[in-house]
């Protein structure tokens, strides 16, 4: 039985920070949408470990403090949306000041892209044992 830290969809940092180089000095070891956090097991869903979803990057904020992209979700799988759906602003945090926390990154102020950028995260939990996908 997993006892998820968190679960979230996980994209490839390389991809990201290609198309967004931070500009703050913390950045996450994971870049990823967090969709539960200290959930429990019942969280886990590892039936869903591996699922691909889409992952539109419609806009960006930085106020100095806090980095981060807002996005939508997209998944296949019914149950995997459903997860998506219940976040009430998907982003994934880019960077942080060594003051900020990176759970603050969906307070931001975001200004829409010109134009949208889609990439492949897939579903996965975090544990003490580190990132299972």
């Amino acid at each position: 039985m997993l006892i998820p830290i968190y679960t979230g969809i996980f994209l490839d940092n390389a991809q990201v920070y290609d198309l967004f180089l931070p500009q703050l000095s913390v950045r996450p070891s994971h870049l990823h949408v967090t969709l539960s956090y200290r959930g429990g097991a019942e969280s886990a869903h590892e039936e869903l470990l591996g699922e691909v979803v889409k992952v539109r990057i419609v806009a960006y904020g930085n106020n100095n403090k806090n980095e981060g992209l807002k996005v939508e979700l997209m998944a296949e799988n019914p149950e995997l949306q459903k997860l998506c759906d219940a976040v009430k602003v998907p982003h994934i945090s880019l960077s942080a000041s060594r003051e900020a926390k990176m759970v603050n990154t969906g307070f931001l102020e975001f200004t829409p892209l010109e134009k949208p950028v889609e990439l492949t995260g897939r579903y996965g939990v975090v544990t003490r044992s580190g990132l299972l996908i």
